[in-house]
């Protein structure tokens, strides 16, 4: 008796999971992780007269302004001198600044979370994250720490 097993994942990026109407783009993925959608949501409930792009905009626009303004008043020097647990202190700072704001939404966070929001965030040329930058971060990221 012959074992057949394939022990191969072939992932091609032809487009069909998004031709499927699949939600599978990074854009739908940190929508949801980092509560985009969630505010979507409540923003639909606060205001029926605007459409769900409206809404989905407007919390676009109140998230970025939200960690923009926390990022900004981040002092960086201060947190390296005094912070042995960087990695703790940063997830902390990040889940306050959820707490506060949305309040009915805490993600789980990692230091990948951090990196990605505190990018998307300053990107300035873009409202959106792209695959490309999300690759290009991550590589910059370990290029620089190894």
């Amino acid at each position: 008796m012959q074992n057949n097993t394939l022990n191969e994942l072939l992932i091609i990026g032809n487009g069909f999971d998004l031709q499927c109407k699949l939600k599978t783009k990074y854009t739908d993925f940190f929508s949801k992780k980092y509560g985009i959608d969630f505010l979507t949501e409540k923003y639909i409930e606060k205001f029926p007269e605007q459409t769900v792009i409206q809404c989905k905009q407007k919390a676009i626009d109140f998230f970025i302004n939200v960690f923009k303004e926390k990022l900004y008043n981040l002092n960086v020097e201060k947190f390296i001198q005094s912070n042995s647990d960087s990695y703790g202190y940063l997830i902390n700072y990040f889940k306050q600044i959820f707490r506060q704001n949305f309040s009915d939404f805490e993600p789980t966070l990692t230091n990948w979370d951090i990196i990605f929001i505190s990018s998307y965030v300053l990107m300035s040329n873009s409202d959106k994250f792209q695959w490309v930058d999300i690759e290009k971060m991550i590589f910059k990221t370990v290029t620089i720490v190894s």
